[in-house]
């Protein structure tokens, strides 16, 4: 099980990938939340979590399922020595 630092640090990673994914600036990704550039930083670097509202939000610009933010793998949890 994972913990909420955990949590937050597979959120914001799975972020970022599929942000990246889309070919979108972080600028225009925490425009289109209502958020700051800062703060979307934060949260994909893992220390501020996600809201249900942005998660919600973020799944529709990104034009993916919310429970993309979810998904995990073997590296992410050999990198965060979570296995």
């Amino acid at each position: 099980m994972l913990t909420k630092a955990e949590l937050k640090k597979l959120m914001g990673s799975n972020l970022r990938r599929i942000r990246l994914a889309r070919g979108l600036k972080l600028n225009y990704l925490a425009q289109r939340m209502g958020i700051t550039p800062g703060y979307l930083g934060l949260i994909e670097q893992g220390k501020r979590g996600l809201t249900p509202y942005m998660m919600f939000n973020a799944s529709v610009i990104l034009e993916t399922y919310v429970s993309e933010l979810y998904k995990t793998d073997l590296d992410f949890l050999e990198q965060h020595k979570l296995i």
